[in-house]
């Protein structure tokens, strides 16, 4: 799985992949750059069948505030 993302950092482990929007100094607002990582991260870990479990967080202090 490709981890290369401008708006998202993705950490693996054991059966479980971690998702972390980052941009936090717009309190994580979601755009379309970020709404296609994220999807393309989703889609990677539905066929991988090693991910059992996602985790998804916001860098900063909010997780998210809607869209741009």
């Amino acid at each position: 799985m490709r981890t290369d993302f401008q708006h998202l950092l993705i950490q693996e482990d054991t059966h479980v992949l971690k998702i972390t929007m980052n941009r936090p100094e717009v309190f994580n607002a979601f755009n379309d750059t970020m709404l296609d990582e994220l999807g393309e991260v989703l889609e990677a870990a539905a066929e991988d069948e090693a991910v059992r479990c996602v985790i998804l967080t916001g860098a900063g202090r909010a997780f998210g505030s809607g869209q741009d």
